[in-house]
């Protein structure tokens, strides 16, 4: 699609003009397993155009190409495209269109005209643009028709335009107008925006960051290496408003369309909607919008016979196949409306609200999102489908860098069990699946059920799951009739094995393949860098952001950017070097093997700290096992203390309402480190004056750990990129996000011996490394009676 507003001009393919603000409803584990549907209409394609031959000979044309311009309200469309077939009698001229479906035939004419209004939409556009070297008046009529064939009987049903070309087009000419002419409004505000600063008073830290972010603006050599942007500041330090500001310049400026804001959690998505709120307050031209998951959209559906519910083609004519754009973008006007406003449009509109999220992508240049919405096979498709997206015009912002790697390794490694291959063994003999679709299933049962506990797979394991996954996706495709008829759940395991199947063609990824117990197969994507280079070179310009950076060598290693080609701004925020008061203490050790006999120690010192605290005691330690292990002493130790441990399953929102009352109504918490939990602690800056970090919290030992850390050259280099770098990671982003500003003060205190080693220390950040060291009681309580003058 290319756009020229000084001429008014588009100039787009028929198929994508028709299908413009259509319902894009996400695609169903039926649709993506193997190629069924697409072999199928390609044979009766074949088929079609055979009997054409055989009755028409010389006198039918295939695949013709055809191209013209429609005008409607000032503006231009150059469409082009290619029609199916073109058949000549003797008395008129036949344009016929073939479309497969699994909709019962024969069908009311009405209800397929609403079913498939893009349908009748193109061949509209055909009938219109057809040359006349293809069609001569002279010799009779023209006579478009649309044949729909029945995919799995072969049932055929013809229609024809019930109205004339220009009628049947109107709406849809209509609808691109409104988006072009808004697009064109956008332009045009953005042109005029007033982009606020990010603070009113920079602190001093923060001007030479901002001053540096800004000297990139433009920066990118067409020519050369994409510019990429690394970013580390501490957690509080402002650097969200601050890229916030930058990247709003670089769209006024015409650096970029459209901005994509990355973030691994759902809390961290937050943040930026609400510091766009607040820059919204000074300029309300901004537009964002934050995208939601399938799930979302599916608690609020107000509608019954909706597709997100049905997970199929809308089959409900009184649901509209598209919104206005205009009615949109007075929706988002006030900024990115809440589910609960999406529903209540969906509902006055009478249309999907999934289609009202999509739109309100489409009239914003501001979008927040998962990973997922980029990095993750097939969740790209819904950024790539919104009008006039463009990577190579987006800017790319990923914060929280330090998860990204294993965010994306994560969406391509799965596990499979013995019982989930039963289940599908046992619905597919329900519907009466080929013997040779059980026998491939049967067949993977058997090697998983052979596989010894605690394996990795040697070269000679892998090409056999090799083997039988190609077996299975190919069946896949001759057994897809079938597949229609299975339950979600079974359709969701079918499409893991798809899944699986496709990782193992993919050649940029690096996969592990173990059996952690018998009966059960996991396979994990331990490199994935690739993946994310080739995604990151589709865009204008990423900024990578994280208050714990990794190392440049650990950064080039995920990324595959070189180091030559990052342009890094580190933040330097001496103040925080006088918030904190730490102290290592050594009396105790933490390792896995040895914690056990120092449980009573470990909730006495906090027992201790509680005593000389004005607020409660926060805690992390690497597993809620062991959190709750040290709660049980304390409530021996001490039994009018109120403990604290997290429960689960929760989700990020419950989490952070669970910690805010156990602030006013606990004395000590007793937290995990890592996962979304230390990330949205961000509300107890200020409100807790005493942490204590229970042990380095290392990755767990595993065959996939293990397969990671021989890809180094050493096992000394292994371990430390392995396990320590990313456990003192989850220590350094916990204690950076009780300190927010200068005004902050806070007590720590890290309890293990480990993290007086070199090799630890040297991993802490700058402001924590400089602590006083507890050897004994006495030292302990010396500490405390410091802290306490």
């Amino acid at each position: 699609m290319q756009i020229d507003f000084e001429n008014s001009r588009l100039k787009i393919g028929i198929r994508d003009f028709v299908s413009f603000a259509q319902s894009s409803y996400p695609t169903t584990p039926v649709n993506n397993l193997g190629n069924w549907r697409t072999t199928l209409g390609q044979q009766w394609h074949q088929q079609l155009w055979q009997e054409s031959l055989d009755q028409f000979a010389s006198n039918a044309k295939a695949e013709v190409p055809v191209v013209g311009t429609l005008q409607h309200s000032g503006w231009h469309f150059e469409l082009s495209g290619r029609i199916d077939q073109i058949l000549y009698e003797t008395d008129q001229t036949i344009i016929r269109e073939v479309k497969t479906t699994q909709q019962i035939l024969p069908q009311p004419p009405p209800d397929l005209r609403a079913m498939y209004p893009d349908y009748f939409e193109q061949l509209a556009c055909y009938e219109l643009l057809i040359p006349e070297q293809l069609h001569d008046p002279s010799k009779g009529p023209l006579v478009s028709e649309l044949l729909m064939l029945h995919v799995d009987t072969g049932i055929r049903q013809v229609l024809q335009l019930d109205q004339s070309p220009e009628d049947i087009l109107k709406p849809r000419l209509q609808t691109w107008v409104d988006f072009l002419e808004g697009q064109r409004s956008s332009d045009q505000r953005i042109r005029h925006l007033v982009v606020p600063e990010a603070f009113e008073i920079l602190r001093d830290d923060q001007i030479p960051v901002r001053e540096l972010l800004f000297r990139t603006l433009g920066e990118t050599e067409s020519t050369g290496p994409k510019k990429t942007i690394a970013m580390q500041a501490a957690t509080g330090f402002g650097k969200t408003s601050i890229a916030i500001e930058w990247a709003l310049q670089g769209i006024k400026q015409k650096h970029f369309d459209r901005i994509i804001y990355l973030t691994g959690k759902n809390t961290g998505q937050q943040q930026v909607v609400e510091e766009l709120q607040r820059f919204r307050k000074e300029s309300e031209g901004i537009r964002y919008f934050q995208v939601r998951n399938m799930e979302s959209h599916l608690r609020v559906c107000p509608h019954i016979d909706c597709p997100c519910e049905q997970r199929k083609r809308d089959s409900s004519p009184q649901l509209e196949s598209y919104m206005p754009y205009l009615k949109v973008e007075a929706l988002i006007k006030g900024g990115s409306p809440d589910m609960e406003t999406i529903a209540l449009s969906a509902s006055s509109y009478h249309i999907c609200p999934r289609l009202i999220s999509q739109s309100a992508l489409a009239v914003s240049e501001f979008w927040i999102a998962d990973y997922n919405y980029v990095f993750a096979p097939g969740a790209r498709g819904l950024l790539d489908s919104i009008p006039h997206f463009e990577a190579e015009r987006t800017l790319l912002i990923l914060d929280e860098t330090h998860n990204l790697h294993d965010r994306v390794c994560g969406n391509f490694s799965c596990r499979f069990t013995t019982y989930q291959g039963e289940q599908i063994l046992s619905a597919l003999r329900d519907v009466r699946a080929s013997r040779a679709f059980l026998g491939s299933i049967e067949a993977f049962i058997r090697w998983i059920r052979k596989l010894p506990e605690r394996k990795v797979l040697d070269m000679s394991d892998s090409y056999q799951l090799k083997d039988l996954l190609d077996s299975i996706h190919h069946l896949l495709s001759d057994n897809g009739r079938t597949l229609v008829e299975l339950p979600e759940m079974i359709m969701e395991s079918l499409w893991d094995l798809e899944t699986a199947w496709q990782s193992m063609q993919n050649p940029n990824l690096e996969l592990v393949h173990w059996c952690p117990k018998d009966g059960i197969l996991h396979m994990t994507c331990i490199d994935a860098s690739k993946v994310i280079r080739d995604t990151i070179q589709e865009f204008s310009q990423t900024l990578f952001m994280s208050a714990t950076f990794p190392t440049a060598e650990v950064f080039e290693a995920q990324t595959r950017i070189p180091e030559a080609e990052v342009f890094r701004i580190e933040a330097q925020s001496e103040w925080r070097n006088r918030c904190y008061q730490v102290a290592i203490d050594t009396r105790v050790n933490t390792t896995y093997k040895r914690r056990e006999q120092y449980f009573q120690t470990t909730a006495q010192t906090l027992i201790d700290l509680r005593a000389s605290s004005l607020s409660p005691i926060l805690s992390f330690f690497p597993s809620y096992h062991y959190a709750q292990c040290i709660a049980e002493y304390i409530k021996v130790l001490s039994p009018g203390c109120e403990v604290f441990t997290m429960p689960r399953p929760l989700s990020p929102e419950d989490q952070i309402e669970a910690i805010e009352e156990a602030v006013s109504g606990s004395d000590i918490l007793c937290l995990p480190l890592g996962s979304g939990l230390s990330e949205g602690i961000d509300m107890l800056g200020g409100r807790i004056d005493t942490v204590v970090v229970v042990s380095p919290a290392l990755p767990e030992v595993n065959p996939i750990q293990q397969a990671r850390t021989e890809q180094f050259s050493n096992s000394k280099l292994g371990f430390q990129q392995v396990y320590q770098i990313p456990g003192m990671t989850k220590v350094n982003q916990a204690l950076g996000r009780i300190v927010r500003n200068p005004e902050h003060r806070a007590r720590v205190l890290l309890h293990c011996d480990r993290f007086a080693q070199s090799e630890y220390r040297n991993l802490l950040s700058e402001e924590y490394r400089d602590a006083e060291i507890i050897r004994s009681d006495g030292d302990f309580e010396r500490w405390l009676m410091k802290h306490n003058d």
